[in-house]
């Protein structure tokens, strides 16, 4: 055969190999065009997406390069919350194929639903520029907005530890709650309502079954908070929650044990998506909640979350969400709640990811057992104390502090706080810094990348030079340390931390300093009125003297009420990380750092929980002694009905008592909590045993009390000796002296500072100022930009009209149901104008005097009107 003619036969066999390829390429096509995924489509359509999914894992095991197959299947993935990474690869390749149709709306959920925030914006305005289905196009509107305040709700996360996860039916969801009956109890509607409600919404009664506090559909069918009172022959009428009010749902309202810190459910905008959980405070001079903060992740999802229920006798808490179920199941997560739990910044979106996966812990597998519900009966449970710590400031290979007490020198304890306050803004650059590194891999602008390459490398400069600066302070504060603990050894007089950490709760208090009214913006008369609503019931049974030592008893828990709102205020700043405009232990302006602010909140809490336990032993041992006295001198008497309830307060005060003993600083404010329940059960038995004594017992009138026109008069008949856990201090007369009012024309004097002050000047020949009508302090400029004024304090009666004559600028606010009047100085375009008149109003005598703002005809916080300015 010649050459050329080879050539012509191997073109030949060439051809025919081509053709042969085209014509299996051809089939394979086809073969593909023909998978039929109708049946599947019709189920996705529908919204079965389940079985949608299942048709199309089926048909992808022949057909994975289908283009429609994979649309519909990642799709799937994305509407039923599952294999989102699967779901997302699959959109993309589908839009690589050319199926683009709304694949950009299931990939921004996709990026949504797995903390993806930025990228989720991206991708819905990718959608929304081409879209055309109305449905859609509303949904990702949602969608884009809840992405865009999850980016900052997610910027810190809390640290959660995970004891167990429940699977189980919406209708059952109760069947997995377990609180101590402390807490109070979580029941359905049908459990409490007759009839015309959801028997299946779920409400809170408190621990004492005195009030009620549940979710009913408004006239325009939405969900909102209400609240009921047990009265004598029944149930107030049910009042709404003050202060929550939006234009969407809210449901499953928790109270906490402190009666102030509420927790609810809320689909309002400025979520993350569906229901998001929220805290708020109650405000006893407003009578209103405050503005409800997002707890943000990993408590909330795009997905609903709801139902908190804490539990701090026993260290756990649960709530519900959907993030992980499908439609006919939801999951409880049981968790560590206990003061471990902080919040600390997020660094990553995989880090996001994980705290919001709440995975269980296996370290806790030991409180899993320790009360689960067997029969309808519950087990015994284990208790958990755990140790506060606040930090972790390695001394040497065998010492580290985690509490402020174990410093032995004050020189090294300032010196370690600056270095954690330079760690908290290393923090909060490093996440601003990752931030903008995400921002610049998705933008192609080179301007724009030129101006963000500027704005992190100052960021990485500043990050580096506090690193530096965070480390330098460390091992100063070590060195320091070291050498006041070998002060301290040569002495003979160091401590271990154990003996330090027994001797923190029987740290002097100086109690002079620490209940001085000009220090406190809750501070009001009207809670010593409140706590004095029993001296016609004391009267009617007590001699002179146990009258007087109750209602020492009574000015302490008044106190205590103050000093523990105060504390709920602190945590509040503490918990936005902002610094707070605030005044030390002389009277002097001072702002304080996050860092401070949690330990001043921390202050608070300690001494609220030390005159609680005081005022409830005072009492206790009062009833008492009273009621075994009744016992002996009237033997004819059946205390048989009393006896009953006596036990029960007897049983629960015993129990009490045996938790105030441990020296974990949770377990003993729970049993002050634990104490206030049996002082409430004690006076039940005591009421009936008086009704039967004198036929009717007249409900106790009112009797309104007020503090002391000097602080150092009641502060003189205080015994100030050192706090110990237990002991039993009856003496201690808070501020329950009665004023001396006689006709309209007697002033109740401002309350003077107990640590003195340079008096003010007196005011010759000035005439009082006119303060001008009531709600004057409302009354802004119509610009929207805000005013500041000095609040001077609430006040009942007019504040001292000589001191008044200083100014010329008075604004009043009446505040009808507390029948209080505010009164404000001034009216301030900045805050460091308001801040530059501070001085000179405290030195006229009213010490207590802070900075306020308004916009819009009604008080803002200082954050918000600085953002105004």
């Amino acid at each position: 055969m010649q050459p050329f003619e080879l050539d012509i036969m191997k073109q030949s066999l060439n051809t025919l190999k081509l053709a042969l390829v085209a014509v299996i390429i051809s089939i394979s096509t086809a073969a593909i065009s023909q998978v039929n995924i109708k049946p599947a489509i019709a189920h996705f359509e529908a919204g079965q997406y389940t079985e949608a999914i299942k048709q199309l894992e089926q048909a992808a095991i022949k057909h994975d390069r289908d283009a429609k197959l994979n649309y519909y299947l990642g799709a799937s993935y994305v509407c039923l919350g599952k294999n989102l990474s699967e779901g997302a690869r699959r959109l993309k390749f589908a839009q690589i194929k050319g199926m683009q149709a709304n694949s950009n709306f299931y990939l921004g959920r996709a990026y949504q639903l797995q903390y993806e925030f930025e990228l989720a914006v991206q991708t819905f305005d990718k959608f929304l520029r081409t879209a055309k289905d109305e449905s859609l196009i509303a949904k990702a509107k949602q969608y884009k907005a809840e992405c865009a305040a999850s980016v900052s709700l997610a910027s810190k996360i809390f640290s959660v530890r995970v004891i167990d996860k429940y699977r189980v039916t919406p209708d059952s969801i109760l069947s997995v709650y377990n609180p101590s009956r402390e807490v109070g109890s979580v029941q359905y509607n049908s459990d409490f309502f007759e009839s015309d409600v959801n028997p299946n919404g779920i409400l809170y009664r408190t621990e004492r079954g005195d009030a009620a506090y549940f979710s009913l559909p408004n006239d325009a069918g939405r969900e909102k908070l209400y609240k009921v009172e047990r009265l004598l022959d029944g149930w107030s009428e049910m009042t709404p929650l003050q202060g929550l009010q939006s234009a969407a749902d809210e449901k499953t309202p928790i109270l906490m044990t402190d009666g102030v810190s509420l927790y609810f459910s809320s689909n309002r905008e400025g979520g993350m998506g569906g229901y998001d959980i929220y805290r708020t405070t109650y405000d006893a001079e407003s009578r209103t909640f405050s503005t409800p903060v997002n707890l943000g992740v990993p408590f909330n999802s795009a997905a609903d979350d709801y139902l908190f229920v804490a539990d701090e006798f026993r260290s756990r808490a649960w709530f519900a969400s959907n993030r992980e179920t499908s439609a006919d199941s939801v999951m409880v997560y049981e968790i560590l709640w206990d003061n471990s739990v902080i919040r600390n910044f997020a660094q990553s979106t995989e880090e996001i990811r994980r705290a919001a996966a709440l995975n269980i812990d296996k370290s806790l597998a030991n409180m899993r057992d320790d009360f689960t519900v067997i029969g309808g009966k519950q087990k015994a449970t284990v208790s958990i104390t755990k140790e506060q710590k606040k930090f972790d400031f390695v001394v040497n290979d065998s010492l580290t502090y985690t509490q402020w007490e174990h410093f032995r020198s004050a020189e090294a304890k300032e010196t370690f706080r600056q270095a954690l306050d330079m760690k908290h803004e290393k923090d909060s650059l490093s996440a601003e810094m990752a931030k903008r590194r995400k921002q610049f891999m998705n933008i192609s602008d080179n301007d724009q990348r030129n101006e963000l390459i500027s704005g992190i490398l100052t960021i990485e400069r500043r990050v580096y030079t506090l690193e530096d600066g965070e480390n330098e302070k460390y091992n100063i504060a070590r060195r320091l340390e070291i050498q006041r603990l070998m002060e301290l050894i040569e002495s003979g007089e160091y401590q271990t931390l154990g003996e330090i950490d027994h001797a923190a709760q029987s740290t002097a208090i100086d109690w002079a300093k620490l209940l001085n009214p000009n220090y406190y913006m809750m501070y009001d008369r009207s809670f010593f009125a409140d706590a004095h609503s029993d001296d016609a019931f004391y009267a009617e049974l007590f001699s002179a003297d146990d009258q007087r030592e109750l209602q020492e008893a009574d000015s302490l828990y008044a106190w205590a009420e103050i000093l523990s709102l105060e504390k709920t205020k602190f945590e509040e700043f503490a918990l936005q990380g902002e610094t707070l405009n605030s005044i030390d232990e002389n009277g002097e302006p001072k702002e304080l750092t996050p860092n401070e602010i949690n330990e001043r909140s921390i202050m608070l809490d300690k001494a609220s929980t030390t005159l609680l336990h005081r005022s409830f032993d005072a009492k206790y041992d009062i009833f008492d002694d009273y009621y075994e006295a009744a016992r002996e001198r009237e033997p004819e008497t059946d205390f048989s009905e009393t006896d009953a309830v006596r036990a029960v307060a007897a049983k629960t005060y015993a129990r009490a008592d045996s938790y105030s003993k441990s020296h974990n600083e949770e377990t003993y404010k729970n049993a002050a909590l634990l104490k206030k329940t049996a002082i409430g059960n004690y006076r039940k038995a005591l009421v009936r045993y008086s009704s039967h004594k004198n036929g009717t017992f007249p409900l106790p009138a009112k009797v309104h009390s007020a503090e002391p026109s000097s602080v150092a008069e009641a502060l003189s008949r205080i015994d100030t000796t050192t706090i110990q856990p237990n002991k039993v201090i009856s003496t201690y007369a808070a501020a329950d002296i009665e004023a001396q009012e006689t006709k309209d024309t007697t002033i109740v004097e401002e309350p003077k500072p107990v640590i003195a002050q340079e008096p003010a000047k007196p005011v010759e020949e000035a005439k009082p100022a006119q303060a001008k009508s009531a709600d004057s302090a409302l009354q802004t400029p119509t610009d929207g930009k805000p005013v500041y004024r000095i609040q001077l304090g609430a006040f009942k009666s007019s504040p001292d009209k000589k001191k008044l004559a200083a100014f010329s600028d008075i604004t009043t606010y009446f505040i009808p149901e507390k029948k209080l009047t505010k009164y404000y100085v001034g009216s301030y375009r900045t805050y460091d104008e308001a801040i530059s008149h501070l001085n000179e109003v405290r030195s006229a005598g009213f010490t207590s005097a802070f900075v306020v703002a308004f916009a819009s005809g009604e008080q803002i916080k200082l954050s918000e009107a600085q953002k105004l300015e």
